[in-house]
């Protein structure tokens, strides 16, 4: 049996976020890139193209074609910033989830694994971890949408080993459909007297 006793550090909850969310940040950086493709646009439509006959061009001309060059820029953003600050107010909420602050208590054991806090105290079975992740400061045991975080400076250096041992040997191995039998099973033996086989 393990027991470890611990409070999550700010940095420790962005980095289980960050691990179990990488949509978030491909979707962001996705933004950015195409925020920055349709500024480009507009910037070439605007000033690249310029008039191609050399002719003086009027001001209502120059003024249309910045504005037909940065619309898509403006649209793009106008729509983004929303979903971008809805985005972030999800994830900042989940940080501020009463259930991940204040001191709790993990105990790790041959039937599962114990989780005590001053709002709830629940129980997970080894069967219903599917994953084990490990990030720089913390092990991140999966068990469906619901992760359970243990920050490894919680685990004192002399239960290290005891504690990996545990969660790799007691997590439960997913497989994609029944297993694959290596030889059939054996035939059952001839009843000679009765004549059935």
């Amino acid at each position: 049996m393990i027991e470890l006793n611990f409070e999550f550090t700010k940095s420790e909850l962005l980095e289980a976020q960050r691990r179990m969310n990488p949509a978030v940040r491909f979707l962001a950086i996705l933004m950015v890139l195409v925020a920055l493709f349709f500024l480009w646009l507009g910037y070439r439509t605007v000033f690249a193209i310029g008039s191609p006959t050399g002719a003086p061009v009027s001001k209502t001309t120059q003024a249309a074609d910045l504005v037909a060059g940065m619309l898509p820029f403006a649209v793009y953003v106008a729509i983004n910033i929303p979903v971008f600050l809805a985005l972030r107010k999800r994830l900042r909420r989940q940080r501020a989830n009463p259930l991940l602050a204040g001191p709790r208590r993990m105990i790790f054991d041959d039937a599962g694994i114990r989780s005590v806090h001053a709002l709830a105290e629940t129980f997970y079975r080894w069967e219903v971890i599917e994953k084990v992740f490990v990030t720089k400061q913390l092990y991140l045991l999966r068990a469906w949408s619901i992760v359970l975080i243990v920050p490894k400076r919680a685990i004192p250096p002399n239960q290290l080993e005891q504690f990996e041992h545990l969660v790799r040997s007691r997590m439960m191995e997913r497989t994609r459909g029944f297993p694959v039998l290596t030889s059939p099973p054996p035939l059952p033996a001839a009843n000679i007297q009765q004549g059935h086989v």
